[in-house]
């Protein structure tokens, strides 16, 4: 059996009954939650590419996270060559953490193994990677290397400090005096080198010859600065490995000292920072629980999406703490919804990890919200935010053309998360100083919402349509799933009210919810996307997010199975056994969806048709397999290959925890 590490990119494609798998996504990222790294992989080119200043795309509306590595990133070199050419055998993360590792090798040179590690440590409140290199000898005898590395960095001040010597190595830097205000300058920290340079990018050929690197402190100014550190000579005994530490980080002015300081004790510790790192992982997955059916391939996935849920969380200090991202960059949607947040949060609840779903419950109840709160848009003030948020909390709402995007689903959604938490934990603390906001901001903004008819006022919804008048496919309705997800939410909110009053107002506003969609969302058995289109046919009203009224038992089985019908005949992928979203027939419509896959799938092993649920779940286990256990946003519609934001927190990590909850508990 191959090591838990061993990743899929190098697996052939595989047939899935009549379907082909195979790899499609080239990148690992990696993160702690104070910022987020890539490593990417292609043929003869692979290397880090970014180290992001934040894990979120804007601090506000002002604001850009980047990344301060520049196109040829770090990498890492051998005698003359480059690492980043070499063929890659193997690469993945150790599963279950944010540790990627990447074997390669090269018949030119077979008498070393050469293994790379990347990392950001967990146990840290910093910025900061760390970079590994394990070389062992693959010879009978003794044999002698000289690796070297490779960094190119956007600096801020463009202008590089003369190095600085610490305990056991040495650091380059920019000068702290000359960073602009809020930027970072990035640094790199080496053990004592052989030979370095640093030197403007204008002068990169002057670096190519890796073996006659100058020993010099040469600095010259440019915007993007190169560096080559020639590591001193490693002569490896017969079977001996020997592991190269790099430490890098991202530190903004007036916190040089305090980042030396804890990129020294790394780069001190040696060979025990990667042991450190996987003991931490293993120690919180032990705080944690996973269903007992699982596979031995449906753990790891499993395992390694509550990986990608933690690493989504963001960690950095003040009003950013605590929210959870859609997606990780690479992936475009590293920005907090409470949609994608909500599902995140209660799959973290049934995986046993409590706190961090808290963290993010008390990120939003915090949060400064209530922009859109005048008569034309919600009527009232309210919490949650109706689109997405800043990194700093900040509501945002994705105004374009069409107008904002207000969707009450985020509302109802909340309440399920809150509710899910509140009943795993027993917290009554956080009930009781929450349990008022809840009420008065999100609960009662759903009561205000609803028509008389009992379902939900128009709104942009799950699909994020837009507020303005009808035009194409933009343009707020009344929606299904928003509606669906008011009836689940305060249910659930009912049940851990600590009012007796507020438990029966609040069901038998659900019943009205649920007594109103019934008569208006239901023709010929079967769940229409909003009323404006019901009256359109069939092609016109299809939307798979009307699944969740069959998860969250709105409807009969009548009702649910005709649905799915519905859905196998009007929203069926040609080439997959999954899903496209609905019937608007756009590009990102047309795209199958992880997370209605997934849905789907709870769906049907709810009303017992368990083969089917079963070939959608194992569909996702098996592409997950085949792309380091990650899970994307779309899979695109003709050749099945991963696409849109990846990998995906929320829509993906957390559908799929959810769907193994209800498919694979052994009773």
């Amino acid at each position: 059996m191959k090591p838990l590490w061993m990743i899929g990119i190098l697996a052939p494609a595989i047939l899935f009954a009549a379907y082909t798998i195979k790899p499609s996504y080239n990148f690992l990222p990696f993160g702690n939650g104070m910022s987020v790294a890539v490593y990417e992989i292609k043929k003869n080119d692979n290397r880090l590419i970014f180290f992001y200043d934040h894990i979120y795309k804007q601090y506000d509306s002002k604001s850009t996270s980047i990344s301060y590595l520049k196109k040829q990133g770090i990498r890492w070199g051998l005698g003359n060559q480059w690492l980043d050419e070499w063929k890659v055998d193997e690469a993945g993360y150790v599963i279950g953490t944010g540790i990627i590792k990447i074997k390669k090798s090269n018949p030119e040179l077979q008498n070393v193994g050469v293994t790379e590690y990347y990392f950001m440590p967990m146990s840290s409140d910093k910025r900061i990677v760390v970079a590994v290199l394990e070389l062992s000898n693959t010879t009978p005898g003794d044999t002698s290397v000289n690796p070297f590395l490779y960094v190119e960095a956007a600096m801020s001040s463009k202008e590089l400090a003369v190095k600085k010597e610490v305990d056991g190595g040495i650091v380059f830097t920019e000068s702290p005096s000359k960073v602009k205000p809020g930027a970072a300058q990035l640094m790199t920290m080496i053990p004592v080198p052989d030979s370095y340079a640093y030197k403007a990018k204008k002068n990169y050929t002057n670096l190519i010859d890796k073996q006659t690197i100058p020993l010099d402190n040469l600095v010259e100014e440019g915007s993007d600065l190169i560096g080559t550190m020639k590591y001193k000579n490693v002569v490896l005994k017969k079977g001996q490995v020997v592991r190269l530490t790099a430490v890098f980080a991202l530190c903004n002015s007036g916190d040089d000292e305090a980042y030396i300081k804890d990129m020294t004790a790394i780069l001190k510790s040696g060979e025990k920072v990667l042991k450190d790192e996987i003991a931490w992982w293993d120690k919180w997955h032990k705080g944690g629980k996973m269903p007992a059916g699982l596979s031995d391939d449906e753990k790891l996935l499993y395992k390694q999406s509550t990986a990608v849920l933690k690493m989504a969380q963001c960690r950095e200090p003040g009003k950013p703490y605590g929210q959870i991202l859609a997606s990780m960059p690479p992936g475009q949607w590293n920005i907090c919804w409470p949609r994608d947040a909500s599902y995140s949060m209660v799959a973290l609840v049934k995986s046993g990890h409590l706190a961090e779903a808290k963290a993010c419950l008390e990120f939003m109840l915090n949060a400064p919200n209530g922009k859109f709160s005048g008569p034309e848009y919600v009527g009232k003030p309210y919490k949650i935010s109706v689109c997405r948020y800043y990194g700093n909390g900040d509501e945002e709402s994705d105004l374009n053309q069409s107008g904002p995007n207000l969707e009450w689903d985020d509302f109802g959604l909340f309440l399920w998360a809150f509710s899910e938490y509140a009943l795993a934990s027993k917290d009554k603390a956080f009930v009781k100083k929450y349990y008022p906001v809840a009420k008065e901001l999100i609960a009662d903004v759903l009561v205000h919402l609803m028509e008389p008819e009992g379902y939900l006022k128009p709104d942009s919804s799950i699909w994020e349509r837009h507020w303005a008048p009808e035009k194409g496919v933009d343009g707020k309705k009344h929606f299904a799933y928003s509606t669906i997800n008011a009836y689940n939410g305060l249910t659930m909110f009912a049940k851990v009210s600590p009012d007796k009053k507020d438990q029966k107002f609040y069901l038998e506003k659900a019943a009205a919810i649920k007594a109103g969609f019934l008569k208006h969302f239901i023709t010929d058995d079967v769940i229409v996307v909003n009323l404006e289109d019901k009256e359109k046919g069939v092609t016109k009203y299809m939307d798979a997010a009307g699944v969740e009224a069959i998860n969250f038992g709105m409807v009969d089985k009548k009702v649910a199975n005709a649905t799915l019908a519905a859905y196998e005949k009007n929203l069926k992928m040609a080439k997959s056994p999954g899903f496209f979203r609905n019937d608007d027939a756009t590009w990102y419509d047309m795209q199958e969806w992880g997370i209605i896959d997934m849905r789907i799938a709870v769906a049907y092993w709810g009303l017992g048709n368990k083969d089917r649920a079963d070939e959608l779940f194992r569909w996702i286990v098996d592409n997950a397999k085949a792309n380091f256990y990650l899970i994307p946003e779309l899979f695109e519609e003709k050749n099945q290959s991963y696409q849109g934001a990846i990998p995906m927190a929320g829509f993906g990590a957390g559908t799929y925890i959810l769907a193994a909850e209800v498919m694979k508990a052994k009773k």
